[in-house]
């Protein structure tokens, strides 16, 4: 089975905020259904004292100054199953 992946617009809010480069957005944009879209369970983990929600994260270097990024979204899934819902993220960035 294949999971659509949909970003509130919270989130989708959030991560515009981040003035993030073309290349770290679209990173962004292909890795969320690239990595989840198929078999989610084997990249989601659970958040410890709040098994109702997931987290996916990963990182990536490069982007301005070299610095390292790391993403990571809280994660649910829809109330029919055949869907991701992205309810929150975060973002830092970092010199290696």
């Amino acid at each position: 089975m294949s999971y659509s992946i949909q970003l509130t617009p919270e989130v989708e809010e959030k991560i515009a905020g981040w003035n993030l480069t073309k290349r770290l957005l679209d990173e962004i944009r292909f890795r969320l259904p690239d990595d989840l879209g198929e078999n989610p369970a084997a990249k989601l983990y659970t958040v410890p004292n709040d098994p109702d929600y997931m987290e996916y994260s990963f990182s990536t270097g490069g982007g301005e100054l070299d610095r390292e990024h790391l993403f990571v979204f809280r994660v649910v899934y829809s109330r029919d199953r055949t869907a991701l819902v992205i309810l929150d993220c975060d973002h830092i960035s970092v010199l290696p």
